[in-house]
């Protein structure tokens, strides 16, 4: 089985494709070493095979230039840090298949749930997911926890509309997109829109009053910073929470580990008391002989 093969299986399971042992840990770094007679044998004798594997993995990291991959999650802003707990399958493969490529990058949109139904286009309605979604960076290395999950560091770059999208052979899905720029404060007073302030009451656009109260529409600039801020918590919390609890969980897979090495001494003893047993009686029906 080649590393990519290797590394989607753990994805699955924490367990060998061969044997069904249960593996160390959950997933393939790029470090992980490579038995050097195994690559030669492979190398030798099925070397139209292993060139044709390769050419099929450096078409499935080209096509992501053309089909960003798509993350069916939340909302996110532009400049804004979003940390991320990535857990699911076809997610962890496609954290792998972005940090193979030069820009480290993937689509980040918001659930169907999570807006109004009658702002779904039929670019997205097939996966349930928002039209406008917001491209992020991975800004640094994953941070994989033993057992094949990561927490990835990103931020928001730029905004994208969604043109069409597709489903990868990974499970999850890609789209065509197009960037767009926001609109700057004197564009969104000057376009005529109706405006609401931040206690809620209504104000009127261009400037020309309203029915608000004379309470004034909070900026882009404003809200955007107010975004930042609460994201900037998130992130804090996440750090603190995943920092109290990873002592936890490394003394419960500890004690996994001794309960199941103690369950296999016993039933290795148990076999040989049995063992022994069918010894003894042999002996009586020689004896009796």
């Amino acid at each position: 089985v080649c590393r990519e093969c290797m590394a989607r299986t753990l994805d699955i399971g924490r367990r060998c494709p061969f044997c069904r042992a249960p593996q160390l840990r959950g997933y393939i770094d790029a470090n992980y070493p490579s038995t050097k007679a195994l690559c030669a044998l492979v190398a030798t004798r099925f070397g139209a095979e292993l060139a044709a594997r390769r050419e099929e993995l450096r078409a499935q990291l080209a096509s992501l230039a053309e089909h960003v991959p798509l993350f069916v999650c939340g909302v996110a802003l532009p400049t804004s840090p979003v940390p991320l707990h990535v857990f699911e399958p076809r997610y962890r493969l496609m954290v792998r298949q972005a940090m193979q490529t030069d820009e480290h990058v993937f689509g980040y949109v918001a659930h169907a749930g999570q807006i109004d139904y009658d702002q779904i286009t039929d670019a997205t309605r097939g996966m349930a997911a928002a039209p406008v979604g917001v491209l992020l960076r991975i800004r640094q290395q994953p941070h994989m926890l033993p057992d094949g999950r990561c927490l990835i560091d990103c931020i928001g770059t730029r905004r994208f509309r969604i043109l069409e999208h597709q489903m990868s052979e990974g499970g999850y899905y890609t789209g065509r997109i197009a960037f767009f720029d926001d609109e700057s404060d004197e564009e969104v007073a000057a376009s005529g829109l109706p405006t609401v302030s931040v206690n809620g009451g209504g104000g009127g656009g261009g400037g020309s009053g309203g029915t608000g109260g004379g309470d004034s529409a909070p900026s882009p600039a404003s809200l955007a910073t107010a975004l930042l801020a609460l994201a900037e918590e998130r992130r804090a919390l996440v750090e603190k929470v995943t920092t109290a609890v990873e002592p936890i969980m490394l003394v419960l897979r500890q004690r996994r580990r001794q309960r199941l090495a103690a369950e296999a001494g016993g039933a290795a003893g148990a076999n040989g008391g049995n063992g022994n047993d069918g010894g003894g009686d042999g002996g009586d029906g020689d004896g009796g002989d």
